[in-house]
C-alpha cells in the first residue's frame, strides 16, 4: 500500500468528480463510465495538486468503465497490479481508495460482504467499506494493494452496502483497447465488443442498436461559457479548471482560486492566500483594512486570510462594462498569487493549508 496514492487521481468535469486509477504497464487511467459521460475532456488532478487536461478514449457504458489518456510522466508513479479474485472470498480486508465528496485523498477500510452479488444482471463486489459520490472510479484493493474492483456509487443508497465491478470485466476490456489503440472518443458495442469512432444508429459488425446519445457532449450554460471565455483569455485552460456545475477551481503559482455562482446572483471570485500569524497583528490588520489592492478585498475567516472579488451576475452580460469585469474576475489569480509570496516576507503569513508548494 506504501506510495499508492500517487497513482490515484481525481477526475473534475463540469458536471462533478470522480476517481480514476493509474495502470502504468499500459499509460491509461481507469474510471467510471458515469464519471465522465458527457464528456470527451476532462481534467486529472493527482494528491499533489498537480492537474492536466485528458481525453476520453474509450467508453464502455454497459460496464460502466472508460479508458483516460493524459500527458503525465508515469515514471515516478507505482505500478498497481490487477488481483485475482478467483479466490475472493467472505470477510476478506479491503480499501476504497478515492476522493470521496471532491476531498482530499481518502482511504477507507472494510472487508468483502459478498464476492460475487448479482444485482441488474451482473454481478458485483459487495463491501461494508463507505463508498460515497466522488469515489466513482476509483479502486477497490485488498490488503496487498491488489485491485480486486472498481468503485461504483450508482447502488451506494443503503448503509454498509457499497459495491464495486469485478477486475476480470476490466481485464477484458484491457484486451479491447490494446488491439484497437482508439486515438479519438470511442464507445463499445454492447453486443460484440466492437470499437466504434463516429456516432452510429448501428453496429458495423453485428447489427446491434447503438444509443448515439453516447457520442454527443453536455453543453455548459451560457453563464459558464462567459467565464470561461474569460478564463481562456488569460491562458487558464477551462477544462483544467473545471470542478463542477458552474464551479472553477485551479492554482496560479502556490495560490487555488475558485469562481463560482452565490444565490444565483452573484459571480464569486475567492482564494485563500495565507495563515494569520502568532503575533505582530496591528501591521497586517491595518494593510488587510486598507485599499491597496482595490478592487480586490482582503478579509480573514477562520485563522486564513483571503482575497475575493464579487459582481453581479448581469455585469457580465453588460454591453458597456461586460468585458472589464470579466478580466478583473479572472485577474484575481495574478493578484492572489503575488500577495500570498507578500504576505509570507512582509509579515511572516505562513502559506494556507489549500497553497501548492513544489
Amino acid at each position: 500500500m506504501n506510495n499508492i496514492s500517487k497513482a490515484i487521481y481525481k477526475v473534475n468535469t463540469a458536471n462533478g468528480s470522480g476517481t480514476a486509477f493509474y495502470l502504468k504497464e499500459h499509460d491509461i487511467f481507469i474510471t467510471n463510465f458515469h464519471v465522465v459521460e458527457g464528456h470527451h475532456q476532462v481534467a486529472l488532478e493527482s494528491d499533489d495538486k498537480e492537474i492536466y487536461a485528458a481525453q476520453v478514449l474509450l467508453a464502455c457504458e454497459h460496464e460502466d468503465i472508460a479508458f483516460v489518456k493524459a500527458a503525465v510522466d508515469g515514471s515516478a508513479i507505482p505500478t498497481i497490479s490487477l488481483a485475482n479474485i478467483s479466490a475472493l472470498a467472505s470477510r476478506d480486508e479491503v480499501y476504497v481508495l478515492g476522493y470521496p465528496y471532491g476531498m482530499p485523498y481518502t482511504e477507507t477500510q472494510g472487508i468483502i460482504s459478498a464476492p460475487r452479488q448479482q444485482m441488474a444482471g451482473r454481478y458485483y463486489i459487495q463491501t461494508d467499506a463507505p463508498i460515497n459520490p466522488g469515489n466513482s472510479g476509483g479502486p477497490l484493493v485488498n490488503k496487498e494493494g491488489e485491485i480486486i474492483g472498481i468503485t461504483t456509487s450508482k447502488f451506494s443508497n443503503a448503509d454498509n452496502m457499497g459495491f464495486a465491478i469485478p477486475v476480470d470485466v476490466l481485464g477484458e476490456l484491457i484486451e479491447i483497447y490494446k488491439n484497437n489503440q482508439p486515438r479519438s472518443f470511442s464507445i463499445t458495442c454492447q453486443s460484440c465488443r466492437a470499437v466504434i469512432s463516429e456516432a452510429t444508429e448501428y453496429c458495423d459488425s453485428c447489427g446491434e442498436s447503438i444509443d448515439k446519445t453516447q457520442f454527443e457532449q453536455k453543453e455548459i450554460s451560457p453563464l459558464a461559457a462567459r467565464i470561461e471565455s474569460g478564463l481562456a483569455k488569460q491562458g487558464i485552460d477551462p477544462i483544467i479548471a473545471r470542478n463542477g456545475y458552474e464551479y472553477w477551481a485551479f492554482y496560479r503559482g502556490s495560490a487555488l482560486i475558485r469562481i463560482y455562482i452565490y444565490d444565483d446572483s452573484f459571480v464569486c471570485g475567492s482564494a485563500p492566500l495565507n495563515k494569520l500569524p502568532t503575533g505582530n497583528m496591528e501591521p497586517l490588520m491595518r494593510y488587510l483594512l486598507s485599499d491597496a489592492n482595490a478592487p480586490y478585498r482582503l478579509g480573514t475567516s477562520n485563522g486564513q486570510i483571503f482575497v475575493a472579488y464579487r459582481l453581479h451576475v448581469t455585469d457580465l452580460f453588460n454591453e458597456t462594462i461586460g468585458d472589464t469585469e470579466l478580466d478583473k474576475l479572472i485577474g484575481m489569480a495574478e493578484k492572489a498569487d503575488q500577495l500570498d509570496n507578500f504576505l509570507l516576507d512582509t509579515y511572516g503569513c505562513p502559506l494556507a493549508t489549500t497553497a501548492r508548494v513544489h
